[in-house]
């Protein structure tokens, strides 16, 4: 239900609410005017007769007046009960006035919530208007967004601080070591250990790297979105992995449509490649990679699926940075990789309001499908592209 939805249905339980109130009190007031009545034409009655015995006559003057009183109190309740439930339609079109007005500001401010958190948290509600309690919720989510940007920028700062610290002395390691065993200076007996040092330091550059893309990934930001051909980016990588399958003895098959999405370019390239690359690592000897673009009118679908073995249950926690599933940390990163590829993607996916869902398709075969919103209307060349490289022999 969208937020006009909602405060309609707000506002028509306000103003029904307040119409059947106020029914309610006036029908009860209505029935003790009339019992206040009746008490007091019996009472006059009463009183006029006195208790004994009358004349003909004054039985038909007392008749009469009587006819009269009783006329008088049903047309005295019909009036009432008119009025009664003309003031009560009043009172549900006025409540349904004032909670338009009010819910109105609540519906702009929770608009402008909604589009600030889809753009930057640099920019602010701002609401004008009365000094009320709305724009009290205006200003605290204000003051609640100046938070968490200088939160952000804090975080933003201290990643690319200290990943620029721990790659000075990591590289000034590979520095001092990689010309010398270049050179052959170091003995037969010390060269393993120099070599596993330079390993280690390589692969803990990766490992910041990757900490570094799911951080920045993962920060809201005020990247410039642009239109980008997603179909572009399926065939160059599809190409560009070709060779690598053919090194892990994996076949690769890829087809597109034309589609174009919002975003921004260098994200959506490394969340292509993060996902052929995490098939790539957890594939089989001779197995295959399918990756699969299409167009589905408003949404784009990435599907890439690959043979695996081992994998079952539930995948969401594959999701979380360090998870490599059925690969321990214990095993060794190595070629297992370190566990981010697909948290780099989750949070690619979500900075581009879409869905990264994982699966496994009778036992053997892993599935990674990514829909992201797609632009309707664009001029877009027919056709599709396939790529297929053979696996090598072994």
């Amino acid at each position: 239900m969208s937020t006009s939805e909602r405060t309609q249905s707000l506002r028509r339980r306000l103003a029904l609410s307040t119409t059947g109130f106020f029914l309610l009190v006036g029908v009860m007031l209505v029935f003790a005017q009339y019992a206040l009545l009746s008490a007091v034409i019996e009472q006059s009655i009463d009183s006029t007769s006195g208790g004994s015995t009358q004349s003909p006559s004054s039985e038909q003057a007392v008749g009469a007046v009587l006819a009269v009183a009783e006329e008088l109190q049903w047309t005295v309740t019909i009036v009432s009960a008119v009025i009664v439930v003309v003031l009560a339609l009043v009172a549900g079109a006025l409540t349904w006035h004032t909670a338009s007005r009010s819910l109105g500001r609540v519906a702009d401010v929770t608009a402008l919530a909604r589009d600030l958190s889809e753009k930057s948290l640099s920019d602010r509600i701002a609401l004008e208007g009365p000094a009320d309690e709305i724009k009290d919720l205006a200003d605290t989510l204000d003051g609640m967004l100046e938070r968490l940007e200088s939160a952000f920028r804090s975080q933003e700062r201290f990643v690319s601080s200290a990943s620029h610290e721990l790659r000075t002395p990591i590289a000034a390691i590979r520095t001092a070591l990689e010309p010398q065993l270049l050179h052959d200076r170091f003995s037969a007996d010390v060269r393993p250990s120099v070599e596993r040092a330079l390993d280690a330091a390589k692969r803990a550059e990766q490992l910041i790297s990757s900490l570094l893309q799911l951080a920045r990934a993962s920060a809201p930001s005020s990247r410039a979105v642009e239109s980008v051909r997603l179909d572009d980016i399926a065939e160059a990588l599809s190409e560009t992995a070709a060779e690598e399958a053919t090194r892990h003895g994996v076949t690769l098959t890829s087809s597109s449509a034309p589609v174009t999405v919002r975003g921004e370019h260098t994200l959506l390239t490394q969340l292509a490649s993060n996902l052929v690359d995490n098939a790539l690592i957890h594939n089989v000897e001779g197995g295959w990679i399918d990756v699969a673009l299409e167009n589905r009118g408003s949404s784009a679908r990435l599907t890439v699926k690959n043979t695996s073995a081992g994998l079952t249950g539930p995948l969401d926690h594959l999701l979380e940075p360090f998870d490599r599933g059925n690969h321990t940390r214990s095993a060794g990163d190595g070629p297992n990789g370190y566990g981010l590829g697909l948290a780099i993607a989750k949070a690619i996916v979500d900075e581009h309001n879409g869905r990264l869902t994982l699966a496994v398709q009778n036992e053997s075969t892993f599935v990674a499908t990514v829909e992201l919103p797609a632009v309707v209307g664009t001029e877009e060349e027919a056709g599709s592209h396939t790529v297929h490289a053979p696996a090598s022999s072994h």
